[in-house]
């Protein structure tokens, strides 16, 4: 077909399946039967597919180039819009009222594009048995585009939805938790990474003060002020024993491992590992000063455990890790 969608009509908490087709010839109708093969629309039943057109009144039969989903007349149900050749379009307005319940997403990205292109929105449900995902796709269908929004299903269950979260483009996540049903949500990323990550670890009343979220503070008092422990996947408000950089002892004689924690950083951030014979010039490592030869991941998003081998006799008495930000 020109076009189909997976897209959760009945507001039950599956996917159903639309479909428009049509194809212009010159040759026969009898060449070319699917010509005006008309929309159809399978409901999904617990895993099986049942032809409904017919049932809830799709018939165009038209040459269908294009489809998409969205909420025409925000009443919480999906609406089919069908585009077709040479003829006008068709728009299938959803009025099934049987009770479900639903909840919209609508992704406002800051930090990544605007309209959250790339976003996947996951909702569990009040008693954890049900998940369901959604991605905003920038490109849905053939010369159609349907809306930007997270549409769920959520069946006769009006509990709140249990969590809900966002993972944004640029690698932020939020998450919210009990989550009102039948709603159009409106979810803003934050500024940056780094603005994520301080609300995620500091209370409103703390984050209004200012003095803690610096990325210079200490809160904790271990020596790593908020742009190290943000950068090495840390608690901001728990003391941390170890060093950003543990130095090692490698298999061949004089060898030196170095073993460090560090976040994968999105877009203009970075982890830089610098040199120093005196504590006052400092320098970037480069390739020729270290070898990452293994990176092992750990339970936080964006965080592994790297190994690198010091190469070379280099003059080098001390070493640091250093956060690059940039909003």
């Amino acid at each position: 077909g020109w076009g189909a969608v997976f897209f959760d009509y009945d507001n039950d908490g599956d996917l159903d399946l639309a479909m428009t087709n049509g194809f212009e010839t010159d040759r026969l109708e009898t060449e070319t039967p699917f010509k005006t093969d008309p929309t159809k629309l399978w409901r999904n039943d617990g895993g099986t597919l049942t032809d409904v057109s017919d049932l809830v009144g799709i018939d165009d039969d038209g040459t269908g180039k294009g489809l998409l989903v969205f909420d025409y007349d925000q009443d919480g149900d999906l609406d089919l819009f069908i585009v077709n050749n040479a003829s006008g379009p068709v728009l299938y307005r959803n009025d099934m009222d049987n009770g479900n319940h639903w909840l919209r997403v609508k992704p406002r990205g800051r930090y990544s594009n605007r309209d959250g292109i790339g976003s996947v929105v996951t909702i569990v449900s009040d008693d954890g048995a049900s998940v369901q995902h959604r991605e905003i796709s920038g490109g849905s269908h053939y010369l159609t585009q349907s809306e930007k929004v997270a549409h769920f299903g959520l069946g006769v269950s009006a509990d709140p939805i249990q969590r809900l979260k966002v993972r944004w483009p640029s690698g932020i996540e939020q998450e919210f938790f009990d989550v009102a049903v039948d709603q159009v949500l409106e979810v803003i990323e934050p500024e940056s990474p780094f603005q994520a990550w301080l609300v995620e670890h500091f209370s409103k009343a703390e984050l209004f003060a200012g003095v803690v979220v610096d990325r210079q503070a200490d809160p904790d008092g271990d020596g790593l002020n908020n742009s190290l422990e943000f950068g090495l996947g840390l608690d901001p408000k728990k003391a941390d024993s170890s060093q950003p950089i543990e130095v090692l002892s490698g298999s061949a004689k004089g060898e030196k491992i170095l073993r460090y924690q560090a976040r994968s950083l999105p877009r203009g951030l970075g982890i830089r590992i610098e040199k120093s014979e005196d504590l006052q010039d400092w320098k970037a490592c480069d390739s020729s000063d270290l070898e990452v030869f293994s990176a092992e991941e750990t339970d936080d998003w964006g965080v592994k455990i790297f190994a690198a081998r010091l190469l070379g006799n280099l003059p080098v008495k001390y070493l640091r890790l250093r956060v690059i930000l940039e909003d």
